[in-house]
């Protein structure tokens, strides 16, 4: 039962950390580990859903942080 929460929680968390990339890409494309598989035209800054993006993947993080610690 434990392996399995923190093999989830591992996953939960580089999950996680994609969506907050994957935010950075539209906030900052320079500071995103991803702008070596994006294109920069692909990409328009847009500050809002670069927040939208990141917050979901912040959250995720840290629930799964927290339930590894919790167990």
């Amino acid at each position: 039962m434990r392996t399995m929460v923190y093999g989830l929680g591992v996953f939960f968390v580089i999950l996680g950390l994609f969506f907050i990339s994957l935010g950075m890409l539209f906030v900052n494309y320079e500071l995103s580990p991803l702008k070596i598989i994006v294109n920069k035209e692909l990409v328009y800054k847009s500050n809002k859903l670069g927040i939208q993006v990141m917050v979901p993947g912040a959250i995720l993080v840290m629930m799964a942080l927290w339930i590894m610690v919790k167990f």
